[in-house]
């Protein structure tokens, strides 16, 4: 097997923590365009600093640094001044023509979780909404992203293995499926018949909810609603989530590990890579989907 692209990640990781550590934010890692790819693009006090990470196992074949001759540094400098085109840029600059797209939801058994939540949607609402993919380390703390959705009562969701972890009745539960991810159960005995569950909001913790409501309402073209305390954080018409709520969710805890739960925001204008929004959510940027044919 070819260790290269391992030996990479982990130079890009190691670099990155260097950075995070002397006060730099990171705004994208792996953007792509047409021209080319930054493996890493971060900010402290107004200076955006772009890195391409070079990494050796030896020095059989030189440094790291020998290798970023005078072609590819040409090379980044217009990959670079694409990224900051005010019409290409993924995050760092408000658009009102992303669409927001499938949550990606990182799985030990992602077979397993899939299959629980077609269970509990129904396979057409679940796919639209949520994609696996496997992840080696099991979760260990409370999700910062999770789904918000009515049933007629919990039975159903219980025989499909999730598990009561919390109960707020009569107005609701808290659940988590069979990985132990959190979704909050609100009963409705007028839920029409069918699947057990449907799903209605999706939930983002935050210290800070009102600014990252309106930092992404701007970007999807929501309407910014108050919370049930009467403040502006609840997002309406998202594009690609307009039948869901999209909550930010007042909490204080700090984040401790990357969202298993991310969400995907569509763009043509963007080619592909991971973002960061302000407060530090991960999210994928692809290029907008296009009908076949």
């Amino acid at each position: 097997m070819d260790a290269r692209p391992r030996t990479g990640r982990t130079g890009e990781a190691a670099t990155e923590t260097l950075y995070v550590r002397r006060g730099y934010r990171v705004v994208a890692r792996n953007w792509r365009c047409r021209l080319g790819e930054l493996d890493l693009v971060l900010q402290r006090d107004g200076l955006l600093v772009i890195c391409e990470v070079k990494t050796r196992r030896g020095a059989r074949f030189g440094a790291g640094f020998d290798a970023v001759d005078a072609r590819k540094r040409r090379k980044l400098r217009s990959v670079g001044e694409a990224f900051l085109q005010p019409d290409r840029r993924a995050v760092g600059r408000q658009r009102r023509d992303g669409v927001v797209d499938q949550l990606v939801v990182d799985a030990v058994e992602p077979g397993a979780v899939e299959r629980f939540w077609a269970a509990a949607l129904g396979g057409p609402p679940q796919r639209a909404l949520l994609s696996f993919r496997r992840q080696t380390r099991a979760k260990t703390v409370k999700n910062r992203v999770h789904l918000d959705v009515y049933v007629r009562d919990v039975e159903q969701l219980l025989d499909l293995g999730a598990r009561v972890l919390a109960e707020y009745l009569p107005a609701r539960m808290t659940l988590a499926d069979i990985e132990g991810n959190e979704f909050c159960a609100f009963l409705d005995q007028g839920l029409d018949e069918g699947s057990p569950a449907r799903a209605f909001a999706v939930c983002t913790d935050s210290d800070r909810p009102e600014e990252l409501a309106a930092w992404w309402a701007a970007l999807v073209g929501a309407q910014v609603r108050n919370g049930p305390d009467g403040t502006p954080r609840w997002l309406y018409g998202s594009a690609g989530w307009e039948g869901l709520v999209w909550k930010f969710v007042r909490v204080d805890d700090e984040r401790a590990v990357p969202n298993r739960w991310q969400w995907t925001v569509y763009d043509d204008r963007v080619d592909v890579g991971v973002c960061v929004d302000p407060q530090g959510n991960e999210f994928g940027v692809r290029p907008r989907r296009r009908p076949a044919g």
